[in-house]
């Protein structure tokens, strides 16, 4: 065969390819969600001729061609099977995948965005706290990286620690990083198991003056749990197993939702087949303030806790501890409304964030 020969098949090729590949993207329904990479996908932008001019008509369409490409989720998969064994990276979308097959990523702080929250924090402080609360307390939760050695870039923790600690001087920290371990999280979801965490109930617990009943029992009620970073990740990964634990406290309390005005489950296992499993927990990772009622509980006090989705895990196994629970989530729920749902004279009040947050805090009101 010819050169020429060549050359006209690789041009035609190309041409084929190129052209089926925009009418596929014409022709083809878009999706207004990834289910692979759980997160809204970039809908057709909007056009004027403030967004012409401005160029964010073309910034944003980019953003929505990119996103909705077609065999998107397919050509993901090659670029990072291509990027894991044929260039042997250790890293892909920021993910790092260990020998164990734990699956970290790559944090970093936006700028501006632990001001923000400690700005927020010390404006409840201020308004509801203040000369009311009993104890204030803070407990930062750290991401899986920080037990990860592998990981190329991971935050200055000490330094990080320090920022939060110096901003909410108000507050006694409560360290639960010594409670905690690689092992702790599960490998595709960059949530923590429930079944690991007595210790840091207990140390929580116990750093608030009081203790948790105990008397936990381990249920499996899921053995092929891909959490979110398996979608990211677009290699093929081994999965998690869920766990929960009951107690006599957790069966003999209540679950009150602010939002339905209805009670809840403690453990939800119908949500175990949803998009995410992890909503099992607690009435799910982003809810309206929920409230945990043990009428038995030694402990007559009343616990606010402000958090992010890790409570909705460690949260249950303090019951017992406190005669009232009451978790609210500030990315949900606006700091304007708390004196309407919760009364904090006398109470304990526990700010338990994950670094993610404070790395990314702007979506607190």
């Amino acid at each position: 065969m010819s050169v020429k020969t060549k050359n006209i098949i690789i041009v035609i090729t190309s041409v084929i390819l190129l052209f089926s590949l925009s009418l596929s993207f014409v022709l083809l329904p878009k999706k207004e969600f990834s289910e692979s990479e759980r997160r809204p996908l970039a809908s057709f932008p909007k056009l004027t001729v403030s967004t012409l001019l401005s160029g964010s008509f073309m910034k944003d369409f980019n953003t929505y061609a990119v996103e909705n490409f077609p065999f998107r989720d397919a050509f993901r998969s090659l670029k990072a099977y291509a990027s894991k064994y044929a260039l042997l990276q250790l890293e892909n979308h920021d993910l790092f995948i260990d020998k164990n097959g734990y699956v970290v990523k790559i944090e970093a702080e936006k700028e501006g965005s632990v001001e923000h929250a400690l700005n927020r924090f010390e404006t409840i402080y201020d308004r509801f706290l203040k000369d009311k609360a009993d104890g204030i307390y803070l407990s930062v939760i750290p991401d899986k990286n920080y037990f990860s050695e592998g990981i190329r870039i991971k935050l200055d923790y000490d330094e990080f620690i320090a920022k939060i600690q110096n901003g909410m001087s108000y507050a006694e920290y409560i360290d639960i990083f010594s409670e905690l371990e690689l092992e702790d999280f599960y490998m595709t979801d960059t949530h923590w198991k429930q079944e690991c965490l007595v210790d840091v109930a207990n140390k929580l617990a116990a750093s608030m003056g009081t203790s948790i009943p105990g008397g936990f029992t381990e249920h499996t009620v899921k053995d092929d749990f891909y959490g979110v970073y398996a979608g990211q990740a677009a290699l093929p990964l081994k999965p998690d197993t869920i766990k929960h634990l009951t107690s006599a406290a957790i069966d003999r309390a209540t679950v009150y939702d602010y939002a339905t005005q209805k009670n809840v489950l403690m453990f939800d296992k119908n949500k175990l087949d949803s998009r995410d499993a992890y909503d099992s927990f607690l009435n799910g990772a982003r809810s309206a303030p929920v409230k945990i009622t043990d009428p038995e509980a030694t402990n007559k006090k009343t616990l606010v806790v402000f958090r992010d989705s890790y409570g909705s895990s460690v949260a249950p196994l303090l019951t017992g501890a406190y005669s009232e629970i009451i978790l609210v989530d500030l990315r949900e729920t606006p700091y304007l409304v708390l004196d309407q749902i919760i009364d904090f004279e006398n109470a304990d009040v526990l700010f338990l964030f994950s670094t993610l947050v404070f790395c990314d805090s702007f979506e607190i009101k």
